[in-house]
């Protein structure tokens, strides 16, 4: 691996972590993220399907763009000596089978981590890691972190997915761990069900606000058609004096401003640079914007890697919907986020401490 593999990564934020820096989940990777995933340190990468090299035009960005098949894919990833490539199963499989986790355990178990199984859309990828944890729990096979029945669909349910809407997937689980069928699962709190379906590199955070990376200006169209009506910048346009900038940089969205309002898109930029440490004066700006903007709809925050707009999107949702300190740094645990600095746990002592302890 070239380098240390923490998370959020700079490179890698568009992954879903999965219980620990071990596992992550993706839809299907463009050719940058297929590098960027490589030179990040995931040492392995799955493709749950083969790609042929007639399928591979996608409308996530625009119909120019290009997803590369799993012989390129394959391709590309030979040079990287340090990185395992394999694709799983033939297109058009399904997927929702016992077979389909055994082959998963077996793969995962036998190359080195963090893994990064990829997918459609990440629906599949975060269900299989999910479900295979429920798998070896049920058998108590390794020391990995246990997950039962329920937590596959709690988990799932926290990151977005409705895992428990298809019952193909209740009965698996069931066959899985031995346990009876459930009756009930938990549903996601999200106000776009299919997010991962029109737009998977973003991640749901409650109701109506989302988080992202720096986007690249040409997925605005893409955007729009998830349903999102407000996008908030924690960048400003205002580049870290001690970043070294990639050329690939040039390509990404990263407006200056105040409000503007495109279409249906409303977007609002802050007035601090983008390495201003997260302070009260810092929600107070964001805070103004949503107390005179209630009612926009779907809300994504974006910055360069998700982490500043995790740490404000997390906080605008306790702080609207009433939620704990507690809830705020939980709900930040299942992103793969850790906000426990002293600052920031000030801000929210000094926002939610008359909040009661809200549980997922």
């Amino acid at each position: 691996m070239t380098e240390k593999f923490t998370n959020p990564q700079m490179k890698t934020w568009w992954t879903k972590r999965l219980l620990s820096d071990d596992y992550h989940c993706a839809g299907r990777l463009s050719e940058r993220q297929l590098k960027l995933a490589a030179e990040g340190g995931f040492a392995t990468i799955f493709s749950l399907f083969t790609y042929p090299d007639e399928t591979n035009r996608t409308e996530l960005y625009d119909s120019r763009f290009d997803l590369p098949s799993t012989s390129q894919t394959s391709d590309a990833l030979s040079m990287c000596e340090d990185v395992h490539f394999e694709a799983i199963l033939e297109r058009g499989v399904d997927w929702r089978t016992e077979s389909t986790v055994f082959k998963v355990k077996e793969l995962v178990e036998s190359y080195q981590k963090p893994i990064l199984l990829y997918c459609d859309n990440s629906y599949a990828s975060a269900f299989l890691l999910l479900a295979y944890h429920a798998y070896v729990t049920s058998r108590r096979e390794n020391d990995e972190p246990a997950v039962s029945d329920r937590d596959v669909f709690r988990i799932g349910a926290l990151l977005g997915y409705d895992f428990g809407g298809d019952p193909v997937l209740v009965d698996l689980v069931s066959k899985l761990t031995g346990n009876p069928r459930l009756s009930r699962t938990p549903s996601p709190d999200t106000a776009v069900s299919n997010w991962y379906d029109l737009y998977w590199i973003m991640k749901p955070v409650y109701k109506e606000f989302f988080i992202c990376g720096q986007f690249q200006s040409n997925h605005l169209q893409r955007i729009a058609k998830v349903g999102l009506k407000v996008l908030i910048n924690c960048r400003t346009g205002k580049p870290n004096p001690e970043e070294t900038r990639q050329p690939e940089d040039v390509v990404l969205l990263n407006i200056s401003g105040r409000v503007d309002t495109k279409g249906d898109l409303t977007n609002f930029f802050a007035e601090e640079g983008p390495n201003i440490p997260f302070t009260l004066d810092t929600w107070g700006q964001y805070a103004d914007f949503m107390k005179n903007h209630p009612d926009l709809g779907p809300i994504m925050v974006h910055c360069k890697t998700g982490f500043r707009a995790g740490q404000l999107a997390i906080l605008a949702a306790a702080y609207k919907y009433d939620l704990s300190s507690k809830w705020v740094l939980d709900r930040a645990a299942i992103l793969g986020y850790k906000l426990a600095s002293e600052r920031y746990n000030k801000v929210l002592e000094e926002l939610l401490e008359k909040n009661v302890n809200q549980d997922d």
